[in-house]
């Protein structure tokens, strides 16, 4: 989703603001960035809104990065 908004993901760096309206810690944005813990259904609704794109544009952007993963 992060590779939607800005072309190197690695330069979002998110803020006091981010973690407040989307009710994630900074903690629980490390481990879901990193993949070290799955993101829920909410956590990721949240994002998309924060972030500012529709669902349609988080669905797709959910299944590029499967299709990815799998190609690999």
């Amino acid at each position: 989703m992060l590779k939607t908004k800005f072309r190197h993901p690695e330069d979002f760096s998110p803020t006091r603001a981010f973690y407040q309206e989307t009710n994630i810690n900074q903690r629980r944005w490390w481990d879901l960035y990193y993949g070290r813990k799955s993101i829920t259904a909410k956590e990721y609704a949240a994002i998309a809104d924060y972030l500012g794109l529709t669902i349609q544009e988080a669905f797709e952007s959910r299944q590029l990065t499967f299709f990815e993963e799998n190609e690999e």
